[in-house]
């Protein structure tokens, strides 16, 4: 199975807070999480043996446990502009795989879905639906004031015939209009003039 890496890039965070640095790795986690559920999920909904009933407790399963597993690593982070290179887990297929003999107790059920996900695991590039998945949900990601241009995958071929699936998410800060965002430096003169501009407090009404 080839390995997923999704690339982070923002042209202007040079100068990066450690709150803001935490705030993009817990998106990143959200949305890398969410791309590993849906590319299993997927799977699970084309097994042709499974019914309703089937899917639904495999899905149920894969759901409830992916959010306490590792879903990434980061691998480095560059600096001048800002450039994240993490590396997904195959955490889902890992749950899945796991707990396949627990959820489905029919045996030819069992061994027939066992059969397909080796296929996905074993063959290079076994997650043929995992780019379509991963732009889709890029493209709709919520990272707050700090949005996704562009979205763009990529595989990268690797000398023993494997590969590597890779998402370039470039971001830009969302700023509102005639607002522009700025620093202030919080000293003495700053403070007074904070003070001065809100006025003294109100008298209160003794009746209220």
């Amino acid at each position: 199975m080839n390995e997923f890496h999704v690339r982070i890039y923002h042209p202007d965070l040079d100068n990066l807070s450690d709150r803001t640095f935490r705030y993009l790795l817990k998106r990143a986690s959200v949305l890398i999480r969410e791309i590993q559920l849906q590319e299993v999920l997927a799977f699970i909904d084309e097994q042709p043996h499974l019914d309703q009933a089937d899917r639904q407790s495999l899905r149920d399963t894969v759901i409830h446990q992916i959010e306490s597993q590792e879903a990434y690593y980061v691998d480095r982070v560059e600096r001048s502009s800002l450039t994240i290179l993490v590396i997904g887990s195959a955490v889902g297929w890992f749950i899945l795989k796991q707990t396949l003999g627990s959820t489905l107790k029919d045996a030819f059920k069992q061994t027939a879905t066992h059969d397909a996900l080796e296929k996905v695991l074993l063959m290079p590039l076994g997650r043929k639906k995992l780019a379509e998945v991963a732009k889709a949900e890029a493209e709709n990601a919520n990272f707050g004031r700090i949005q996704v241009e562009t979205v763009e995958t990529e595989e990268i071929k690797l000398a023993d015939d494997s590969s590597i699936l890779r998402m370039n998410l470039e971001l830009s800060t969302r700023y509102e209009a005639g607002k522009p965002f700025h620093s202030v430096r919080v000293d003495e003169r700053f403070v007074v003039n904070q003070a001065r501009s809100v006025g003294p407090p109100k008298e209160q009404d003794p009746a209220e």
